[in-house]
Formats: C-alpha cells, structure tokens, sequence
C-alpha cells in the first residue's frame, strides 16, 4: 500500500521530543531541611506529616513554608535505524526532556494547646508526566505497488491495441504535528491534620491525612500528505512488443484527505483518606523515629472521550489526470504531465465518550529515621516502603535518604542524597518511576528566625541516558539546567 510506502523515506526532519515531569515535594524539601523525611531530625510542623509525634517537640507557635525553582534537563541523541529497500540508514533526531518541577513545596503551622501540639499543612505532594511531541515532516524516494497503464482512452495518439505501462517514482512526504501534544499526568496532593504530645524522650502523635489524587490525558495529533512529483526517464516495451519512450515526464501526486487524525481528553480524580501514628524516642544525641500509616483503597471517577481516525484503505480506481499527456505515436514517444489524485479515501474511525472508574488498592506504609547528633557532625539516615493491599491497579513506594551536616554556629550546612522508586502495577502492565536527587543546603538562624538556601540536582536524567544505551558520542547533555535553588523560611514562638 503506498502509505506503507511513505513510512520508508529516508529523510526526517522536524522536532520529536519526550518530555517527563516530575516532582516530589519530599525530595524537595529534603534539601531545605532532612527532617522533612527523616522526622527524627524534624520538629514542629517539620516533618510532621511522615511521623505526627514530631509535633510534640514544637515549640508554642511554629511555622515554615518552603518553595523550590524547576530545574530542566535535556538529553540530544539520534537513533537509527535500518529498513529493509532502504539504502542508508534513517535518522531520526530525538530530544528526552526531564523538568524537575518546583513550587510551593510546603506550608504549615503547628500551635501548643496544653500539653498536645497541633498541627495542619499542605505539603506539595507528587506529579509525574509523560508529553509527547512531534512537529516535523517525512520525506523520501518511493514506487506505488502497481504501475499506471496509459491507452487509447487516456490519448487519442496511443494505438487502440496498445497500452503503455510506466512505473511512476514518486518524491514527497507528510507533515506530521501534534497541535496539542500528548500528555499523560498523574498527580497527588495531600492535606495534614495531626496532633501530638510527648512523655519524656518519647513523643507520640496521631493524624489524618487527606489526597486528592488525579490523572490527567489530553492531546491530538494530526499526519497530513504534502503533494508529491513524478519525473520519469525511461523506456517501456508494450505488450504488443513496440519501444516506447517516456522523455522527461513530469506530475504530481495528490492525496487530498488527511491520513491521520487523533484526539484525546480525559480527567479523573479522587479524594483518598490515611490515618498516622507515630513514635520518637530522643536521648539528645541518638533520634529514633518510627511511623505507620493506612491508606484507603480508592476508585478514580471523570469523564473521557477519545477518537481516532485512520485510512482504511485506498480507492481500488484512482483518477488519473492525462490533460497535459503527449504522445507522437510516430517516433513512440510519450512526454508532458500526468497526474494521479486520491480522493473519497475510505476511513475507519473509533471513538468513545464515556465515564471513566479506576480502581486503586489501599496501602501500608513504613516510615523509620534514624539521627546522629555529636558536637561536629549530625547525620542522619532514613527509608520507608509503601506496599499496596490487594486491588485491580497498585502503587508500591520505596524511599531513602541520607545526610550528613556541620552545626556551625549561626549558619549550618547540610549535604544529602534522597531518592524514591514507585512501582506502578496493573493487570497487564509494570511501570517503574525513578527519582535520585544530590544537593546541599546553607542556613541562617537568628533567634526564633530561620532561612534555608538549598541547592540540588536531579540525577534521574542521567540514569536515564544509561537506559537508553546509545552511543556516547551522540548523546549531548544539559547538565547545568538540571540544578535548581530553592527557599525556605521559619518561624518559632
């Protein structure tokens, strides 16, 4: 089929680029202070929403908000790839773009009443997205499956017991676009209330915690025929045996439809509950934290509606257009132009509109920290797991830290590394989302005031670009657009 054929020019050009979003706010604020997933190493509002008995070593009146900058990574490469009839390989230039979103990460505030310490704050939770976009064009070399057959109807010069049979060579493309690009997103946005009191070394909280989790699916894309010329240099042999020759013929290629054409829109979302507790035991130099939480199995509800609409086939009698045909049937030679149009291209369209209801199962979730505080160094190490009850679609979480700071009097200066793995299982399919991030953080303390100045990199582009097993010297990275700076700011009453 020739639009078989089209799909193996051998010249592409344009912009084809991936693009994944992601952002954790927990590795995020990790950065501006560890206590954010380490609640050993947390106090008052910070940290209270992973281990709620960090509330209990609030002061009267805490407060803390922190923001982070997106930090953009891109990775160039060219693939290659060999097709069969095709004489050189294809190049297709590709660009994966990862964009470590920032934003409000955090902002909370806890309040003594009595003997219990409470708590509310909006962490910024989780995002992950998958884009795709294609602007560019596919052009090349190519031969319909069957030749045309010129006869005494398509030029009154052609004998009427003749027919001349000519291979057309056609040059043209697409033009490929999307519009609006293709974009998949899943979010999750929690809100905290917890409270928490202490008896000695050991603190222990309570809370709740409320998500509203949702995924996102829209975008179009669109393959459009560019007209495509004929030119043939040749001689035939007719099957009554008589030479013709084609001089320097010359046409066009018109395919007068649009060969693809998709769209679609969806947005569903939930609001998912979890009950914490939590423990601290602190001797002063040694913080051990441990925290359990229980989330509810949820169900994802929205509307949707997709549709695509492809060819499904080709006309079995294409018009051919002889107007500018010459033939001298004395010296069988036939020149000029021809042309060959397609139109009322038979189309095969799926659609659906419907209401959409995913399943989720609920979770388990382990949280455990460890702080070390000598005179010189602190250090800090901490990890949890999420794993899922049963259900149709299931999340697996793992996330870990480690940290290491320098108590200098007024400024204190903390290095670190935190990453976290979800798992992402369904029926028929494992997705697997990795997230490594190094940095370092300067804070200023003045009495009951405090500023934190992080300064990280997300490593994930990089583990990506392994993945990807291409060669060295066609990768090109964007290694200073991966870093990002942040800001966070305390108060203590």
């Amino acid at each position: 089929m020739l639009i078989f054929l089209l799909f193996l020019a051998i010249d592409v050009d344009g912009e084809f680029y991936i693009q994944i979003d992601h952002r954790s706010s927990s590795n995020n604020l990790f950065f501006l202070d560890e206590g954010f997933i380490n609640p050993s190493a947390g106090y008052g509002i910070i940290g209270a929403d992973v281990n709620p008995a960090v509330l209990a070593s609030g002061g009267n009146l805490d407060f803390y908000t922190g923001f982070s900058l997106t930090g953009r990574g891109v990775l160039d490469f060219d693939e290659y790839y060999n097709v069969e009839g095709v004489e050189d390989s294809i190049r297709i230039p590709f660009s994966v773009r990862y964009n470590e979103l920032g934003g409000m990460d955090f902002f909370g505030i806890s309040k003594k009443i009595g003997p219990v310490n409470i708590g509310i704050c909006r962490p910024g939770g989780y995002k992950w997205g998958f884009e795709m976009g294609l602007t560019g064009s596919v052009s090349g070399d190519f031969n319909p499956e069957d030749p045309i057959e010129l006869n005494h109807g398509d030029h009154p010069e052609i004998p009427e017991e003749d027919t001349i049979i000519v291979d057309l060579p056609i040059s043209g493309g697409i033009f490929i676009d999307t519009p609006e690009p293709l974009r998949i997103e899943y979010s999750s946005s929690p809100i905290f209330i917890g409270a928490g009191t202490g008896f000695g070394p050991v603190k222990v909280g309570v809370g709740l915690k409320f998500t509203k989790n949702r995924i996102l699916g829209k975008g179009s894309i669109t393959v459009r025929p560019d007209t495509f010329s004929i030119l043939v240099d040749t001689v035939v042999r007719s099957p009554s045996g008589d030479d013709w020759t084609v001089d320097s013929l010359v046409g066009y290629a018109v395919i007068d439809d649009t060969l693809y054409y998709g769209n679609l829109d969806g947005d569903i979302s939930t609001t998912q509950t979890a009950f914490d507790l939590g423990v601290i035991l602190d001797t002063k130099i040694l913080k051990l934290s441990l925290a359990y939480e229980y989330g509810t199995s949820y169900t994802l509800t929205g509307n949707y509606k997709w549709l695509f609409r492809e060819i499904a086939g080709f006309p079995e009698v294409l018009e051919f257009d002889t107007s500018g045909l010459q033939v001298d049937s004395i010296n069988n030679i036939v020149s000029g132009s021809v042309g060959v149009i397609f139109n009322e291209i038979p189309k095969e369209t799926n659609s659906e509109i419907g209401i959409s209801n995913l399943h989720f199962a609920g979770y388990h979730s382990l949280r455990g920290g460890v702080q070390l505080d000598l005179f010189l160094l602190r250090l800090g190490l901490n990890g949890s797991i999420d794993f899922p009850t049963s259900g149709d679609i299931r999340l697996m979480r793992l996330d870990a830290g480690l940290a290491f700071g320098l108590p200098i009097p007024v400024f204190d200066v903390n290095m670190g590394l935190a990453g976290s793995l979800i798992w992402l299982n369904t029926e028929d399919e494992d997705f697997f989302l990795p997230s490594a991030t190094i940095g370092m953080s300067l804070s200023y303390k003045q009495d009951n005031f405090r500023v934190d100045l992080p300064f990280k990199l997300n490593i994930t582009q990089f583990l990506l670009s392994a993945v990807e097993q291409v060669e060295e010297e066609d990768i090109s990275f964007d290694f200073w657009g991966n870093i990002n700076l942040g800001l966070g700011i305390g108060i203590s009453l």
